[in-house]
């Protein structure tokens, strides 16, 4: 395919549908590719043009029954939020294929960095993220955002965040959060409808929790790096000025070659939510082991030590562990079984090696653009010819013969 990108040329500036139909008729395209944003959103597009939908955020106009509603026969859906969106919202299952941002295999790779980019990031594991802001002042700013009739709410749900972080419990954060909302709406008697329930839970308690989980992480491992004399680097905006992190601040990093230079002159780096993860994907590509929060989305919601005894015992539970040999080997829960990962990883660079050779040959083989792409397509592609065969094989009204004249 020979693709032709449509992109705004200021942040004042929008496309007419004018346009937006010049250039279909001009180009004639065999599909449209739209980034969080639906068909019925563009209503001009020709109907039985393909459209292609890639969600990668939690919008309203694709967290909504309309949403859902509006998927037809020329369309399709991959990305994020798959379970959400067809047992929410009503998308069609069989048009919606989940997967997650894939590994530029062109940008990430493993050469060497040279002498200069080495010198500059060199350290002994690093952290990549621009979600900065203390969960208080996250807390704080969001008070003010709200409609006064919230705050009991916002306060009680903020109060209950802190207190799953301090228990450190196991459960996922979406489900956390979707939970800690409908207790906390009962609780405080406060009348939601469905659209500002979901919105409180995934803009409020669900950064509450994530944010938070990801600092405290990042406060074991700054504890670790103070004691030992190990080399931490966190890059993104806002770190220099966060309260008790900001020592290990190491600037903003530009995606792409900058990046790829930063991971890999790290000897180590952190993922904090999820393994299957655009950050890790493009660490491990990049030739660097990422040592990996417990999720429980990753071992099926299971303990860890029931997932790998499942494991051995012959089952084979869902999660992305079920993808990534021996997930466990970069897993820590603790602050001791941070610093004991750490620490024999950083003795021992051939194993090291190793389990960074299985985990990287995985992405290589099905998260890079190509093998992503390759797949969405051939889904839309099944998609559309099954739909056809349904037009086909469904009875034609019949044929009303009006005589002339009358």
């Amino acid at each position: 395919y020979e693709p032709h990108v449509m992109i705004e040329t200021a942040d004042h500036f929008q496309y007419s549908e004018l346009e937006v139909c010049r250039r279909i008729l001009d180009l004639d395209p065999v599909m449209v590719l739209l980034l969080d944003h639906l068909r019925y959103e563009s209503p001009h597009l020709p109907k039985n043009l393909p459209v292609l939908t890639w969600i990668q955020d939690p919008l309203g106009n694709l967290l909504c029954r309309r949403a859902g509603a509006s998927i037809g026969p020329f369309d399709f859906v991959c990305g994020y939020y798959q379970e959400r969106c067809v047992s929410e919202f009503g998308y069609p299952a069989d048009q919606f294929e989940d997967t997650n941002v894939p590994v530029s295999a062109r940008i990430f790779h493993d050469a060497e960095p040279d002498g200069e980019s080495l010198a500059r990031y060199a350290c002994d594991i690093c952290f990549v993220s621009n979600a900065s802001d203390p969960v208080e002042r996250f807390y704080r700013t969001e008070l003010e955002n709200y409609p006064p009739g919230y705050r009991p709410l916002l306060e009680l749900i903020y109060h209950r965040a802190m207190e799953i972080l301090d228990l450190d419990d196991h459960q996922g954060i979406g489900v956390a959060a979707q939970n800690l909302v409908r207790s906390a709406v009962a609780e405080t008697g406060l009348t939601l409808d469905g659209a500002q329930t979901t919105h409180v839970s995934s803009h409020f308690a669900y950064r509450l929790l994530d944010w938070g989980r990801r600092q405290q992480a990042l406060e074991w491992v700054a504890a670790w790096a103070r004691r030992t004399g190990r080399v931490f680097k966190i890059y993104g905006r806002g770190w220099e000025k966060h309260p008790t992190l900001a020592e290990f601040a190491a600037g903003v990093i530009e995606h792409g070659e900058p990046l790829r230079c930063a991971t890999r002159a790290s000897r180590l780096a952190l993922q904090l939510l999820g393994f299957r993860h655009q950050r890790a994907l493009e660490t491990l590509a990049s030739g660097t082991l990422p040592l990996t929060r417990y999720c429980p989305v990753d071992f099926a919601g299971l303990p860890l030590e029931t997932y790998v005894s499942q494991r051995e015992a012959g089952l084979h539970p869902e999660g992305v562990a079920t993808v990534f040999p021996r997930l466990e080997r970069v897993v820590f829960r603790t602050p001791e079984e941070f610093e004991a990962l750490a620490e024999r990883y950083l003795a021992d660079e051939a194993q090291r090696h190793e389990v960074l050779s299985d985990l990287r040959q995985i992405v290589l083989r099905d998260y890079t653009y190509a093998a992503v792409m390759r797949k969405v397509i051939g889904a839309f592609h099944a998609s559309l010819v099954r739909r056809a065969a349904e037009q086909a094989e469904s009875p034609r009204p019949a044929a009303v013969h009006t005589p002339v004249g009358s």
